[in-house]
């Protein structure tokens, strides 16, 4: 038997459709880079700019504080380089307008309003001052890879990080993507998660394969045999995190709260006030034309393409 047709004599009679369709959301998120939008858009903005690696790596933190890159652009603008910015700093930048944050950022009111400033200062802040001690960003990055073992390291990159104050295991779990997938550092998430629950990749993925919550949340192997079958069936994930990535993208598509391309859609929202002949908009080269509503005429997320394969099963844009 293939790795695909081993994993899926595991599956419950009836999920082997699901596990079908998970393959060509997979794909396409792949193929579009919306699988990992910034990381895309970084790439291809600091290649532009022909950006130092210490400056390119001030620009990825300032944008994981908000996840937004409109509000990054304009912090980054103003403290050029890794800088302890202060509340007051950040609150003299909102007399343009209030600094706009992704929802897990201001879920519960964590970066939301003036007591958000001060979070975001503090957390930008303690990383700051950390590598300023190590003699820099990329030294202090660099410091933390390199035992050699890259899922070792990724451990060793968010536990350090979650020392911070107002990190937590979304930003550290961010803050390894952005590493590897943006600035190229030898790490690998060694699980897609661990933790049972109705949200995220590990009910995504009981959903999907009709596996108990606890096997997949406790099965590590388990999780690395979907990824091989899920590789083997045709969609070129890079790792685990990649297929946490898809798994929760996967579970949206599926209640009608998402489709192929949507984040590449939702960054033109958080762009429209930056100018379009700048290099922020050049950087979206980075994804096929076909997906760039800038060019084939549609603006941010196109709310109707949401329920589609939740109503029909038909996968738009692959």
């Amino acid at each position: 038997m293939t790795a695909t047709e081993d994993f899926l004599a595991t599956f419950p009679a009836g999920n082997v459709a699901a596990f079908t369709a998970f393959v060509r959301f997979s794909s396409a998120q792949v193929a579009s880079e919306d699988i990992d939008v910034a990381s895309a858009h970084l790439r291809r903005l600091y290649a532009l700019e022909g950006l130092p690696e210490d400056t390119r790596l001030w620009r990825t933190l300032v944008y994981l504080a908000w996840h937004h890159v409109g509000s990054a652009v304009r912090v980054w603008t103003e403290f050029p380089r890794a800088s302890v910015i202060t509340a007051a700093d950040l609150t003299a930048l909102t007399a343009g307008g209030p600094l706009m944050a992704a929802g897990w950022r201001t879920r519960g009111g964590q970066f939301a309003g003036p007591t958000g400033l001060e979070r975001a200062a503090r957390f930008l802040t303690d990383a700051v001052r950390h590598a300023e001690a190590a003699g820099g960003l990329a030294a202090w990055v660099k410091g933390l890879v390199k035992s050699g073992d890259r899922e070792a390291d990724w451990t060793a990159v968010r536990g350090e990080v979650e020392r911070f104050a107002y990190w937590g295991p979304t930003a550290s779990f961010r803050w390894s993507e952005l590493l590897l997938h943006t600035h190229g550092l030898p790490l690998d998430a060694p699980n897609i998660g661990d933790k049972p629950g109705r949200t995220g990749p590990i009910a995504s993925m009981a959903d999907m394969t009709g596996l108990s919550w606890e096997r997949c949340a406790g099965d590590v192997p388990c999780q690395r045999a979907l990824l091989a079958a899920t590789r083997a069936a045709g969609a070129a994930l890079g790792g685990l995190d990649q297929l946490e990535t898809c798994l929760c993208d996967f579970r949206n598509l599926r209640a009608g709260r998402g489709y192929p391309g949507m984040d590449i859609d939702g960054q033109m929202e958080e762009m429209s006030g930056l100018d379009r002949a700048g290099v922020e908009w050049a950087a979206r080269s980075a994804f096929p034309n076909r997906f760039r509503g800038e060019i084939m005429g549609w603006s941010g997320v196109r709310r109707h393409l949401k329920p589609v394969y939740r109503d029909t099963g038909r996968l738009v844009n692959v």
